[in-house]
């Protein structure tokens, strides 16, 4: 199980919020293990259907931020 998530685009941040939770299929190739287990570990902290999140952002996250919910490689959502 996962979440639509609506990203507007702007200068300097996305703003993004969760719509609905989904069902997806899985796809080769679409994104890598420990991805996988990032944004599944991420949701079991979540307390209903969809997370409160706010931004999208490229690039690595600053160390230590606490308002981090979901960080990658070159990108991180973070929350309210």
């Amino acid at each position: 199980m996962g979440f639509l998530l609506h990203l507007t685009k702007g200068e300097t941040h996305h703003p993004v919020k969760s719509l609905e939770p989904v069902g997806a299929y899985h796809c080769a190739g679409a994104r890598s293990d420990v991805e996988a287990e990032a944004i599944t570990l991420a949701l079991k902290h979540e307390s209903g259907p969809s997370p409160d999140i706010a931004h999208y952002r490229l690039g690595a996250p600053a160390n230590g931020n606490a308002k981090v919910w979901l960080a990658g490689n070159d990108y991180s959502i973070s929350r309210h």
